[in-house]
């Protein structure tokens, strides 16, 4: 979240993040002083996010603007300009074909200040492809699938854990990654739920060709956060301006 929030400080504002979920980057941008609009696809996160945001001092609530829209074609409310448009946590892998990527890229494009900057990141599947294709999961049985985490059931007395089984359709550069909610009442699973997430993954000089041909110049790339320095496995994390 830091190294966001510190290119939002740097540029200025005013931001745009796409694909803003329930405002984890979109309010301590704006608590940092910053203007932020925050576009988010899916209905129920843009009511939680804007409930959340009536939480906030009201300072804070002026600085923040929450659309509902599709980054491929970004609506009116995001026109911008902006100095920096930025996609945390993965956003960008969840455009599942190169012309949708190629669409948003275009858009994000022509809603930027003429020196401000893209910042996004995506994983480098290499490592864990070769560990999931040499290694799949030993059981069809959810019991046995790996956790990912578990939590207490909103407003219950339940706890919900988390398996997850993982692949990767290669053709496509699609990882799918199947998740199971068990349901736990007393410490016994007494309802299980299924969910899917599908993100594309992008090699690296595939990504560069991409901001090319939407106009793009790439400042850097770095394996983390910290700007390590890209490894081929891991983490991609992209900053660019326009060309």
């Amino acid at each position: 979240m830091e190294f966001y929030r510190d290119h939002a400080i740097a540029g200025g504002g005013p931001v745009l993040e796409a694909g803003c979920g329930t405002g984890r980057i979109l309010f301590p941008v704006a608590a940092a002083g910053i203007d932020i609009t925050g576009l988010e696809l899916a209905p129920e996160m843009v009511a939680q996010a804007r409930q959340h945001s009536l939480r906030l001092p009201e300072e804070v609530q002026r600085r923040v603007t929450i659309v509902e829209g599709d980054m491929r074609a970004l609506p009116t409310a995001a026109s911008g300009p902006f100095a920096l448009i930025c996609l945390p946590y993965r956003t960008f892998q969840h455009l599942l074909t190169t012309q949708d990527q190629l669409a948003a890229l275009r858009g994000f494009h022509q809603r930027l200040a003429a020196s401000g900057r893209l910042v996004l990141n995506q994983f480098d599947p290499t490592a864990d492809m070769v560990r999931v294709l040499s290694d799949p999961e030993p059981s069809d049985q959810v019991s046995e699938l790996p956790v990912d985490m578990e939590f207490a059931e909103p407003g219950s007395t339940r706890t919900v854990r988390v398996r997850y089984r993982r692949g990767y359709a290669l053709q496509a550069q699609i990882l799918q990654q199947l998740f199971y909610y068990e349901i736990l009442d007393g410490g016994h699973v007494v309802n299980v739920e299924q969910g899917e997430l599908l993100l594309r993954y992008t090699y690296r000089y595939e990504m560069e060709h991409l901001l090319e041909l939407a106009g793009f110049r790439v400042l850097s790339l770095a394996g983390d956060f910290a700007g390590s320095p890209y490894g081929g496995c891991g983490e991609q994390v992209w900053v660019a301006e326009v060309a």
